[in-house]
């Protein structure tokens, strides 16, 4: 919502930002699961080898990113009526005056989810085997592929 203020910073304008308000707080919202399940886990593996983590949050990484692909294909194929049920139909595209509405941009905000759902694991899985100082790689190539998308 800090790169749209930027991008779009007059008053009239605003709107335009509030569109896409409706979608990012549904991500937002969503990028909590990826957290929750590694800190269901990451209490367990740090007893483990590191192989046995790495085993522990590879089966994680596919339960996460098979999760996000749910999410994913739900929001690009029911963008609209999803929109639609959260907010009501001045969010969706048809409404809106520009043509671009929360139902527009959900799908492309689910594939950045995506991408920060198999980043956090790998956030837990660097931490747990001590590879911290690689997170800020890590998280520069996740947002900047996120701000891309």
């Amino acid at each position: 919502m800090i790169l749209l203020g930027i991008f779009f910073p007059t008053k009239d304008n605003f709107d335009y930002a509030g569109m896409r308000a409706v979608a990012s707080a549904l991500m937002e919202i969503l990028l909590i699961v990826p957290s929750s399940l590694g800190n269901s886990i990451v209490h367990k593996v740090t007893a483990y080898s590191d192989e046995q983590k790495r085993k522990s949050y590879g089966s994680l990484l596919l339960f996460v990113l098979w999760l996000g692909m749910i999410f994913l294909a739900n929001f690009w194929v029911f963008d609209s009526n999803i929109i639609y049920l959260v907010s009501g139909k001045q969010f969706l595209s048809q409404f809106v005056a520009g043509g671009f509405g929360s139902d527009f941009i959900l799908p492309w905000l689910a594939v950045t989810m995506l991408l920060s759902f198999a980043k956090q694991v790998y956030n837990f899985m660097f931490v747990s085997t001590g590879l911290n100082n690689h997170l800020l790689k890590v998280n520069a190539v996740g947002v900047v592929i996120g701000m891309i998308v």
